[in-house]
C-alpha cells in the first residue's frame, strides 16, 4: 500500500552547484526516497557534502509534508505532487551517517521503523542529468555553477513533470497514476502537523501523531523543510 515502505537512494549529480553558505563549488549529492508501491519519489534533499543521516532526515521530512505551497512558491510546475504522509518503514544504507540521532528520534516520535542495508547500485543514474542537459542554454554556452536553490528547482521539476508522468512498464501506468490508484484503495491515515515535523528530533517531543483518517495537514511547503 502507499507509504508502506520508502527506500532511500543517493546520487551524485553531474553538474556543479555553489553552496551559498560556504561558497563551495561541487557536484551536488541528491538523497531521495521512493515509495515501493507507487514508485513515486516522495521527498529529497540536495547538498554539496556526501550523504548523511541529516540529509536522509530532511528527505523524510519533505516526504511527509504536503507540497502544494512549496510548488506554488517555486513556480513553473505543470503537475501537482500529491505524495505525503508518514511511512510505515524506511530503508537506507548502512553507512555511519545513516545512524543519526535526528533520524532515530524522528522514527521514534513519528512511529516508523528504520532498516539499514548495504548501499545498492545507484538508481536513476543519468536520467536527471540527461533532462537537465537538454534544457536550452543561453547562447549555447555552458551554464555557470547553479545555486542549491536553482538545482532544487530543476530536481523538483524533473520529479513532478517528467519522472512521475512517464509510463513505468513494471506498473503499466505512471507513478503519479499509481499513487492516485493507491489513494482510492487505502486513504492516507498517518497525518502529522507541520509544527511536529519541523522540530529538532534530538529533543523530547511531547506530542503524538494525528491519525484522523483523511485529515490533511496544513503545510508551509518549504524546500528548507
Amino acid at each position: 500500500m502507499l507509504n508502506g515502505h520508502w527506500d532511500c537512494h543517493h546520487l551524485l549529480l553531474d553538474f556543479e552547484t555553489v553552496d551559498g553558505d560556504t561558497i563551495r563549488i561541487a557536484r551536488p549529492w541528491l538523497t531521495f526516497l521512493v515509495d515501493r508501491y507507487s514508485r513515486c519519489i516522495v521527498g529529497f534533499s540536495l547538498c554539496t557534502t556526501p550523504p548523511s543521516g541529516d540529509a536522509i532526515f530532511d528527505a523524510v521530512r519533505m516526504g511527509i509534508k504536503r507540497k502544494d505551497k512549496m510548488l506554488a512558491r517555486l513556480g513553473g510546475m505543470t503537475n501537482s505532487w500529491e505524495c505525503h504522509g508518514v511511512p510505515a518503514a524506511v530503508t537506507t544504507d548502512a553507512g555511519r551517517g545513516s545512524h543519526s540521532e535526528k533520524l532515530r528520534g524522528a522514527s521514534e516520535v513519528l512511529q516508523f521503523s528504520l532498516h539499514f542495508k548495504p548501499q545498492r547500485k545507484p538508481w536513476l543514474t543519468g536520467q536527471i542529468e540527461s533532462w537537465f542537459n537538454s534544457l536550452e542554454r543561453p547562447g549555447g554556452k555552458s551554464l555557470r555553477a547553479l545555486s542549491l536553490g536553482e538545482a532544487s528547482w530543476i530536481v523538483t521539476k524533473w520529479i513532478v513533470d517528467i519522472y512521475h508522468q512517464q509510463l513505468d512498464p513494471a506498473l503499466d501506468c505512471t507513478p503519479a497514476q499509481m499513487w492516485g490508484s493507491g489513494l482510492q484503495k487505502t486513504p492516507i491515515l498517518r497525518v502529522v502537523p507541520d509544527d511536529l515535523v519541523d522540530v529538532d528530533f534530538q529533543q523530547p517531543i511531547p506530542r503524538a501523531i494525528d491519525r484522523a483518517q483523511g485529515a490533511p495537514p496544513s503545510s508551509s511547503g518549504s524546500l528548507e523543510f
